[in-house]
């Protein structure tokens, strides 16, 4: 993977990959303990619009394995990143 972000007790792998019609971002969510809860993917035809590379992905991420206050706490670390 091309980049990690650490959010507080949880760390996320992001990277691109190439598909036939474009390209996705791939993201591996851990826990504090480095275990691998899951990956996610968004797939893009042309360009993104995100405000920084793998911001979706990582949205994405969070929402797909954390739930309540935590998924909030994450979210909001993400959203000061820039």
């Amino acid at each position: 993977m091309e980049k990690l972000f650490s959010l507080g007790d949880y760390s996320i792998a992001c990277g691109t990959k190439g598909t036939r019609n474009g390209f996705k971002h791939e993201a591996i969510f851990y826990n504090k303990g480095g275990y691998r809860l899951g990956k996610v993917n968004c797939k893009y035809y042309n360009r993104s619009y995100e405000r920084f590379t793998y911001e979706d992905v990582l949205k994405k991420a969070v929402n797909t394995f954390l739930e309540g206050i935590e998924q909030e706490k994450v979210l909001q670390l993400i959203n000061e990143l820039n």
